[in-house]
């Protein structure tokens, strides 16, 4: 049986909540067995959808989320790869660098060699977070972002709680000596109100965000800054490279002619060029919260259709 359904926007969830408990109340006619306009079972199935729906907008508002954070590299062809994303959630104290600050070890270790145990460690220890954890990107042996890559991954986040109510992330840009790029403002990303309701995120990460953590000498040697060839990888031990002893700054850019800009492979490296864009960082909940209650309100729906379509059928034998 063809079923047309009416074109119409799909209320949102107080409103779908409102209209399946008005199916429940109206037509209170007296029922025969060969007339009926709902049965019991009909309404003691939409009696149901509702209780669904109802713990569904309770649920939604006050537990536990699971969001999706996608990492993009939208730098052109030929232009900078980045590390893996680490990324935490937390009450907005989290705030793991101050620029003109000497990089802590989690900064240093994140920004020279993308190695996020030790900020791990360190938000883990803190009283400001509540999860954290990884983007990898899709494919290689380190799994990187190349320009175009995007991946995704998900984390269950309480956004009742106040220590789940801000985003953090960073990551390295290579190659490089230390080039990171990450938030200072640890108060920049909320993506929870004081009501547990999810706020969408999402952001583009410019050339001009690209930050130097100052603990390293930006020689572009092959032996100590990752990524510069002849062969991507040929820093691959932890902690090498000249100490510099300095402090967060934004970065200066690459050497003009140097090890970088001067491959073939990075011509379209600077990321000092005006409006050059790195990455895009979004935030999205799933399943959405409207998406399963739209689900249920189209089945009640196609059931008090069904029912109807009985009731014609059942009249026309009288």
């Amino acid at each position: 049986m063809l079923i047309t359904v009416p074109n119409f926007t799909l209320p949102n969830a107080k409103e779908q909540a409102v209209q399946i408990q008005t199916l429940l109340t109206q037509n209170k006619k007296p029922m025969t067995n060969r007339h009926t306009h709902l049965s019991k079972l009909g309404k003691n199935v939409l009696a149901g959808m509702f209780a669904s729906l109802s713990t569904l907008i309770s649920f939604s508002a006050v537990n536990a989320a699971t969001l999706r954070v996608t990492v993009e590299n939208i730098a052109p062809q030929q232009g900078n790869f980045f590390s893996s994303l680490w990324v935490g959630f937390h009450d907005g104290n989290f705030d793991f660098f101050d620029i003109g600050q000497p990089p802590n070890l989690a900064l240093e270790r994140l920004a020279e060699d993308a190695d996020f145990r030790e900020i791990s460690s360190l938000f883990n220890s803190s009283s400001a977070g509540s999860v954290d954890g990884i983007v990898f990107g899709p494919t290689g042996p380190v799994r990187d972002f190349f320009p175009g890559d995007s991946a995704s991954a998900t984390f269950t986040v309480d956004g009742s709680l106040a220590n789940s109510r801000y985003f953090s992330y960073g990551a390295m840009i290579l190659p490089s000596n230390d080039a990171f790029f990450g938030n200072d403002n640890p108060l920049a990303y909320r993506i929870f109100d004081d009501a547990g309701k999810f706020i969408p995120t999402s952001f583009v990460v410019l050339g001009a965000d690209v930050l130097d953590a100052g603990s390293e000498v930006n020689d572009e040697d092959r032996f100590n800054a990752i990524g510069v060839g002849p062969t991507p990888f040929d820093d691959l031990q932890l902690n090498t490279g000249i100490d510099e002893n300095g402090v967060v700054t934004v970065h200066p850019g690459f050497i003009p002619g140097g090890n970088i800009l001067g491959d073939p492979n990075f011509a379209n490296a600077d990321f000092k060029v005006p409006g050059y864009q790195v990455a895009r960082i979004t935030i999205t909940q799933v399943p959405e919260p409207n998406t399963l209650i739209g689900i249920l309100f189209l089945g009640s729906l196609f059931f008090v259709h069904r029912q109807k379509g009985q009731k014609v059928g059942s009249s026309t034998k009288m």
